[in-house]
């Protein structure tokens, strides 16, 4: 590819980002994942002297790949994402075959990471992973203690549908009665976050006005 030809201090995370999500939107994860491993190895800092680095690109890069692997729909390109995603989730580092032992810890996953992931989910039917990360997901949100770096971002409406698609694709039996639980859990969660805007709506209405 052209940036293979190009000085590294010329490549730029947009301009990796433009080439990885051409290869993502035609369903070419593999490609995509040795395009990127590349480009990490010619990044590489000359004053790094061990075998495993940080990555030089971002998150955006890593979610073209993911996005390219769900993209084709096929159960073998779906092992793919899930290896890199759960490599970016424990920053795993990857091997780059370049003849020498070196390793790139990749960044860690951001809420498209998991989007892409629940979104291949969804395609293919695979409706308890779907749900075990969904729920991974939800309980950030119910937990009392300070959020960590490493939990996993807060579902959106996309993630949501995602799910949903993975239990109406599903063959498995007890898929309607799950997904119905999951919109239960949805609805409860929905009327906790009402009260809580309702109490403190109550608490701002009883203070009494400062005069000046």
């Amino acid at each position: 590819i052209l940036l293979t030809q190009m000085p590294p201090e010329q490549i730029s995370n947009r301009s990796c980002s433009a080439v990885l999500q051409g290869y993502g939107a035609l369903g070419m994860g593999m490609e995509a994942e040795d395009a990127l491993l590349k480009i990490e190895w010619m990044l590489k800092s000359p004053l790094e002297e061990g075998p495993i680095a940080s990555s030089s690109l971002d998150v955006a890069c890593y979610n073209s790949i993911l996005h390219g692997y769900c993209k084709a729909s096929k159960r073998e390109d779906m092992h793919s994402a899930v290896k890199l995603f759960q490599a970016m989730k424990t920053e795993t580092p990857i091997e780059i075959n370049t003849g020498s032992s070196f390793f790139v810890i990749p960044p860690m996953p951001d809420i498209i990471s998991y989007a892409s992931l629940l979104n291949c989910y969804g395609k293919l039917g695979m409706a308890s992973e779907a749900e075990k990360l969904i729920n991974s997901m939800m309980s950030v949100g119910t937990t009392t203690r300070k959020p960590l770096e490493t939990d996993p971002p807060e579902p959106t409406i996309a993630c949501y549908i995602s799910t949903m698609q993975a239990f109406e694709n599903s063959f498995d039996r007890d898929a309607p009665a799950r997904a119905l639980a999951l919109l239960q859990r949805l609805e409860s969660i929905g009327q906790d976050s009402e009260n809580k805007r309702d109490k403190r709506s109550r608490r701002s209405n009883r203070m009494p006005n400062r005069i000046i």
